[in-house]
């Protein structure tokens, strides 16, 4: 039997609402993940300019919408937490 803490922690939060989620105290949790410019709303595309072959990771909220792109996974990770989310890797 193969139990790791990466195979159980992928299944919290999987078919959870908002709601539940709320209940735990993840009072403010984002997902991050690699993202396209044209998965982003129209406010986020204005802003940004990207290069050819550059790969982004959206911050999006609980319910998908998108709060914020970045170029580096780790920034994208260290500004959630700086704004008090708590950051989820979504793949």
């Amino acid at each position: 039997m193969h139990n790791s803490f990466e195979d159980t922690s992928a299944k919290i939060g999987e078919n959870m609402s908002q709601e539940a989620l709320l209940a735990l105290g993840v009072q403010k949790m984002v997902y991050i993940r690699e993202t396209t410019l044209e998965e982003l709303g129209e406010e986020l595309q204005a802003q940004i300019t990207v290069e050819e072959g550059e790969v982004l990771f959206g911050v999006f909220d609980a319910d998908g919408s998108p709060l914020a792109v970045l170029n580096d996974r780790d920034a994208a990770f260290a500004g959630a937490r700086q704004y008090n989310f708590e950051p989820v890797s979504v793949h």
